[in-house]
């Protein structure tokens, strides 16, 4: 009986690894961009740091700076460190992320990434931004701004120049086992 429980169990297994391969494949073929796939090797140990290594490195023309997505195309973070053979790419929930973005339509702020949720800082006039608009990076390699997140909330302290503003991140997963990263 445990003999017919273990192959089952194996068996459920590599039909869920052949789905997510089937569909790494397909989210491959159906865009433009200039991806360079990669595996997740290993996540950080880290209670604070959100890092992760994966297979791809200079030889396969990965450098620092660059973005990488999922395979549903959602921002999963950024390429801090680059070997011969893998990288380090933090997360975008990691409280050192940070890159420029544009919320609406006009806005540009700084986003922040965090553990308890990410935000845009700097927003010097927030008179045109509501909740639920879109904030986006735009990435030099990608034709359209890739959207990241929506407002989830406008405060500003009486005593600050800008308004902080909290963002609910569109990538919700905590552990995945493909990235793409855009050349």
């Amino acid at each position: 009986m445990v003999a017919r429980d273990l192959k089952l169990a194996e068996y459920k297994t590599l039909l869920e690894e052949n789905d997510r391969l089937r569909k790494a494949l397909d989210f491959k073929t159906k865009t433009s961009y200039q991806l360079t796939g990669a595996e997740v090797l290993v996540f950080s140990p880290s209670a604070w740091q959100r890092l992760v290594v994966i297979s791809a490195g200079r030889d396969q023309g990965i450098e620092k700076g660059f973005f990488a997505i999922d395979a549903e195309g959602n921002l999963a973070g950024k390429i801090v460190e680059v070997d011969k053979n893998f990288s380090r790419l933090m997360l975008v929930s990691d409280p050192d992320f940070s890159a420029p973005v544009f919320i609406g339509k006009n806005n540009l702020g700084l986003f922040k990434g965090g553990l308890a949720g990410a935000q845009v800082l700097y927003i010097e006039d927030a008179e045109s931004i509501t909740v639920g608009d879109p904030v986006s990076l735009k990435v030099s390699q990608l034709p359209i701004p890739l959207e990241i997140g929506k407002v989830k909330r406008l405060t500003k302290d009486s005593n600050s120049l800008f308004w902080d503003l909290e963002v609910e991140l569109i990538q919700k997963k905590g552990f995945f086992s493909k990235v793409y990263i855009i050349k």
